[in-house]
């Protein structure tokens, strides 16, 4: 798979800079939580565990066909390798921490909150309500704003496509 030209990305700096902010921030956070009260908070596991699997996204990244753009710095020791994406920009550790530290714990909160308001519901059917819309509605967003915005593109892709909806969606 090789990436197409892509041109310049708009606002690279929201992904490779603010990934950075973002990141450090939470995990100073966690630092000083854990320190105040002798145990890990849950977004500071989640931070270090989704920051120590963010390979992950190079393997499903080239089984979807998804190309970034060529232009971000890029994750050194690690070049071509079978079976993912040929670009690996320097943000995704961090992105991935960041993402599911803030998210995961969020979706937790408001599981347990509604969980105590409706507890003749199940946990699992409470989390499924909430994850499912708020993440399809965050992915469509996300996909076709990135791809507007030259950050990724696809190479190939089968069914319905986000093209139109893409360049509505540049922020």
């Amino acid at each position: 798979m090789t990436a197409p030209d892509m041109g310049e990305p708009v606002n690279p700096w929201m992904l490779e800079t603010g990934s950075f902010w973002i990141w450090g921030a939470l995990a100073v956070l966690a630092i000083v939580f854990t320190l105040k009260d002798r145990r890990i908070p849950l977004f500071g596991l989640v931070l270090v565990a989704a920051t120590s699997a963010f390979w992950q996204e190079f393997f499903g990244d080239w089984g979807a066909y998804l190309a970034w753009n060529p232009a971000f710095a890029r994750l050194p020791l690690w070049g071509d390798m079978a079976f993912t994406t040929p670009v690996k920009p320097l943000f995704i550790p961090f992105s991935w921490g960041w993402w599911f530290a803030i998210s995961i714990p969020l979706l937790v909160a408001l599981t347990r909150w509604l969980n105590r308001k409706l507890p003749r519901l199940s946990t699992t059917l409470i989390a499924l309500i909430i994850a499912m819309p708020l993440f399809l509605a965050y992915q469509i967003n996300v996909e076709g704003s990135s791809v507007a915005n030259g950050w990724w593109t696809y190479d190939v892709v089968i069914g319905p496509a986000l093209e139109r909806l893409a360049s509505a969606l540049v922020v």
